[in-house]
């Protein structure tokens, strides 16, 4: 009996955020069960790489802009090629455009995942429009189903299924020193690192002037950004503005983050707002604190005071606090990345996640 196939579809291939890590965690781990496509709207870049080193056939339209016909055509053809049981779209673009090809198609089963609480204006109208046309919209956290639910959709559409990571992969033991000296951090600093591209919504800003409030106390502190993006070149101006120059450190895109946070004794987030974000999972399988924005999914796996200190979004007073907080207590932020890493053990795990979307796509594809 011929396997049943998965198209994903996704907006870039370029910047690997946390959308793109789990595309990438959840297509190796249903490898077994589909035959997986994953079709790029945009780019020819490091996701499409990714995909095929772990063996997912990966293609990308090319597509150049919103008025790009010709991309527009390649897509459809090559829908119509794979002829797919599933697709399953990811990301605003992506989402939009494929709830609608999907229908035009006569793809058995249209679905999506929601990756962000931050369904604003336009894109919170659009979220209501392309859920109509799919058969499930699924959320990555509690908080991004109240957002769907908030713009208009249907609670029946929704269902909640949480990030997972393959946590095996958070286990580097002995790696410490060698990558804290590749990226030149010297004996005994104490590393505060985040993990996110420099993106308005990530509020590197924040980050930045919270620990500007803390480095004078804490002389061996350092920061670590690993990541890229459009806001990085104004991030490392207002490095330069507050004298942060030394103790920052730009580490840029890299794809070894279980071992980059292996350098780190904290992660700090200072999002805006969040669905799930992959990086506080990572970190937390990774044995970490995490000091983060109260905003999204994030208190869903955060506890306050166990695993991690939460505090207000855009306020870079409060977060320098809790940065203070843990840099003060040391043995108090070990035994909360310790309680973190056990947290991860229970709920987060790939396996379980990738599980859940089986089932999702078995119970659509019966309705159908």
């Amino acid at each position: 009996m011929a396997r049943q196939r998965v198209c994903h579809l996704i907006t870039d291939s370029v910047i690997i955020g946390g959308a793109e890590t789990f595309l990438i965690n959840l297509t190796a781990q249903l490898a077994d069960q589909y035959d997986q496509t994953v079709i790029c709207l945009t780019g020819n870049g490091a996701l499409l790489d990714r995909l095929r080193q772990i063996g997912i056939e990966a293609v990308s339209v090319g597509m150049a802009g919103k008025g790009d016909l010709a991309a527009l055509w390649r897509l459809v053809a090559l829908l119509r090629r794979f002829r797919p049981e599933v697709l399953h779209t990811h990301l605003f673009h992506a989402s939009l455009l494929g709830s609608i090809i999907g229908r035009l198609l006569r793809i058995p089963v249209v679905l999506s995942t929601e990756h962000t609480a931050g369904l604003h204006g336009y894109r919170g109208s659009m979220a209501r429009i392309r859920t109509a046309l799919s058969d499930k919209v699924v959320a990555v956290s509690w908080a991004v189903r109240e957002a769907l639910v908030r713009v208009g959709v249907r609670p029946s559409k929704i269902e909640v299924i949480v990030n997972g990571l393959p946590l095996d992969q958070f286990q580097k033991q002995g790696e410490r020193e060698r990558v804290r000296s590749e990226l030149g951090i010297p004996p005994g600093a104490v590393v505060i690192g985040k993990v996110a591209g420099f993106r308005p919504v990530k509020g590197h800003e924040d980050l930045v002037r919270a620990f500007s409030q803390v480095a004078g106390e804490f002389p061996c502190s350092l920061l670590l950004l690993v990541g890229d993006g459009v806001r990085r070149r104004p991030v490392e101006q207002l490095v330069r503005e507050l004298g942060l120059s030394g103790r920052v450190i730009f580490a840029g895109f890299r794809q070894d983050v279980p071992v980059l946070l292996s350098a780190m004794d904290v992660l700090a987030l200072a999002s805006l707002w969040e669905g799930m974000p992959l990086s506080v999972l990572e970190a937390m399988a990774a044995g970490l604190a995490v000091v983060a924005t109260r905003t999204g999914g994030i208190p869903e796996v955060v506890v306050e005071g166990e695993t991690g200190l939460l505090v207000p979004p855009g306020d870079p007073a409060a977060l320098a606090g809790a940065l203070r907080e843990v840099l003060r207590h040391p043995d108090r932020t070990q035994q909360m990345g310790e309680a973190g890493r056990r947290r991860m053990d229970g709920a987060y795990d790939i396996r379980r996640t990738a599980q859940a979307y089986h089932q999702v796509y078995q119970a659509l594809l019966r309705r159908r």
